[in-house]
């Protein structure tokens, strides 16, 4: 058994003035290109479930404000859900009380990390090639600064408001520091004894994956380092990381007694493998194959270290969950990136020295990401396709009208969009409910019936219909409960690749119909009038149609006028032949205040029908509908 015994004089700079190197400057650059894919991403997308119950926990936007200890409460309270420790959430609490609970201000929580891992990764790769007598140990540093900030899977973390970067930035730092207190040529200051310790507990305290780096720290350190006053000291600091994680112990054999995780969910041996290769080379494993391979070949014994936490930390995990199956997305074992980073970083270096440009290969590695975060290819091992909650909350909250009810549709995923819809549209003065919590099954007409129910409710009923889940039985169901109750489809307010919002309604009777056109043809208007910034005026208007009335004869008109009566905007469709029907017509009015009429004519002679306001006792051709004004 040996010690790692080396110096790091490469490192040291002394009293001598510090000329930044060429890789310093690579290294600015790198953390810059980092920083802006970490921004551009940060409102890239709405929060999705992990996220908003980040903000559940820390107290963030409507779930606060509250106490650190009921940040702490709750994660305890809820361990079925979270299952991790309370730290992060702590962490965050204070992190949004100082930056505000705005998305973009909790996501900058993740990013701070994010790049502070690069920086880590970067010195510890630096100092262990240093430490080992490798020559460009910069090089080392900066390849594996490089495996983890141009990782297409780990910058779509840097904009998620989840624990994950804080992790690789802890697991760098834990490994790092270790490195350097057991450099028997090194001093060992107590800022850094303590700074290890305080860290270590910390992170136990943030994510159980960070149990691997302190127990694969241990393991090296029981097995492969000599037993002297030095390990001792080591050991009695590891002691004192795991003594402060004591108060914390009693909950996790609480919460280990009375929860358990279903293998079903779980990724098996030959799904993780595979997973954690393609996700950290970017889709290039052959590349990480040569670099790693020319990295510690012929140099195995001396690079005995990193490739020792490297592959314990990946046998030690696996081997937990075959008994315990935690590992259901490789952001379970993420902690590896920094680790595996530095065999990268080595292998850079060793073909560096063969005359094999380091500027080529880091560059296809870059490269590789782009292109991966390009075409999403990782998509299959992170969430998904994340709905466009934002734009959904926009749209209700422009065009749905208190009373209107929001019925959404998500499959086997309800779990998720529930939560998810919850937030979105939290202090709207509308009712949503999803259509997996409306009981009933399918037999019998038993779920129809309490559909049948629920749209009776109200006379607006907004559905939306997830794309990115697969649908069930109680979205036909629903639909038909709505054609028998006479709903009638309207418009598709939103479209897009995650949902679709559809507005339905029930028109009420003709005679009850304010407006009156001819024997038999009566118009109301759906909704409000929706008057956006850029003056778009879109109007909803419900018609109904006696079947006296022939087909494809009369038209609509819709006439803007200003207070003068001088027409300012107009727009023409077809009566629908429906006997019950629903038209969206957008018009383009400037600045002011205006009325809006309608009149119904003959489209072949001209000839308009006399109406009537039954509401006002107005007799016209042209009756008002609304006014509004346009800013």
């Amino acid at each position: 058994m040996v010690s790692q015994s080396v110096s790091l004089k490469s490192n040291t700079v002394g009293k001598r003035a510090y000329y930044p190197t060429r890789i310093f400057w690579w290294m600015i650059l790198l953390l810059m290109v980092v920083t802006w894919l970490g921004i551009s991403g940060l409102n890239q997308d709405a929060m999705w479930y992990d996220e908003i119950y980040s903000y559940i926990y820390a107290g963030g936007q409507q779930y606060g404000p509250i106490s650190a200890g009921e940040v702490i409460s709750r994660v305890a309270a809820q361990l079925q859900h979270e299952k991790n420790p309370p730290g992060y959430y702590l962490a965050l609490h204070f992190w949004l009380t100082a930056a505000g609970s705005s998305a973009l201000a909790g996501r900058m929580f993740a990013l701070l990390f994010g790049l502070l891992s690069v920086a880590l990764t970067y010195r510890l790769g630096r100092d262990f090639a240093a430490s080992v007598q490798i020559p460009s140990a910069e090089l080392v540093g900066l390849g594996a600064a490089v495996a983890v900030g141009a990782s297409a899977y780990y910058i779509y973390y840097l904009h998620e408001l989840r624990v994950y970067t804080v992790i690789v930035a802890c697991s760098a730092f834990e490994i790092w520091a270790y490195l350097r207190l057991i450099q028997s040529s090194e001093k060992r200051s107590w800022a850094l004894r303590i700074g290890f310790v305080l860290v270590a507990a910390a992170s136990l305290y943030l994510h159980y994956q960070l149990f691997f780096v302190v127990g694969v720290i241990s393991l090296y350190h029981l097995i492969l380092v000599r037993k002297n006053r030095q390990w001792w000291e080591i050991a009695l600091l590891l002691a004192g990381a795991a003594a402060l994680y004591l108060p914390w112990v009693a909950v996790v054999i609480q919460f280990s007694e009375g929860a358990k995780i279903n293998a079903v969910v779980g990724m098996s041996l030959g799904k993780v493998v595979p997973a954690l290769l393609l996700t950290f080379s970017n889709n290039s494993v052959a590349l990480l194959a040569a670099l790693v391979i020319f990295g510690v070949y012929r140099n195995a014994w001396s690079l005995r270290f990193i490739i020792f936490v490297v592959v314990a930390g990946v046998i030690v995990t696996l081997a937990v969950n075959v008994y315990y199956p935690f590992i259901n997305q490789i952001r379970y074992i993420i902690f590896l990136w920094p680790l595996l980073a530095v065999l990268v970083g080595l292998g850079v270096e060793r073909l560096s020295r063969l005359n094999v440009s380091p500027v080529v290969m880091l560059s296809i590695w870059v490269l590789a990401g782009f292109w991966t975060i390009a075409n999403n290819d990782f998509s299959g091992y992170l969430y998904g396709v994340i709905p466009s909650w934002r734009e959904f909350r926009a749209v209700l909250e422009q065009q749905a009208k208190p009373g209107d009810m929001v019925a959404y549709h998500a499959g086997n995923y309800d779990w998720i969009r529930s939560l998810e819809l919850d937030h979105y549209l939290y202090g709207l003065p509308i009712k949503h409910q999803m259509m997996e919590y409306i009981p009933g099954k399918l037999e019998n007409d038993d779920y129809y019936n309490h559909a049948k129910a629920f749209v009776d409710q109200s006379q607006n009923i907004w559905l939306a219909v997830s794309h990115v889940d697969a649908p069930n039985f109680r979205l036909g169901e629903f639909q038909r409960a709505l054609t028998s109750e006479q709903f009638i489809e309207c418009y598709t307010a939103l479209n897009d690749i995650s949902v679709t919002l559809t507005l339905y309604t029930r028109l009420t009777n003709p005679v009850d119909m304010p407006l009156q056109f001819g024997d038999g043809i009566h118009m109301q208007m759906v909704e409000a009038a929706d008057v956006s910034q850029n003056g778009q005026v879109t109007v909803v208007l419900g018609s109904t149609k006696a079947k006296t009335i022939p087909n494809d004869l009369y038209s609509v008109a819709l006439h803007v006028e200003d207070a003068s009566g001088n027409l300012v905007a107009q727009a023409d469709y077809g009566l629908p032949n429906d006997e019950k029907a629903c038209h969206e017509t957008t018009l383009n009015v400037p600045a002011g205040a205006y009325s809006l009429r309608a009149a119904v004519y003959n489209w072949q002679t001209g000839e308009r029908l006399m109406g009537v306001d039954t509401a006002t006792g107005e007799q016209a051709d042209r009756l008002q509908v609304a006014t509004f004004t346009v800013r």
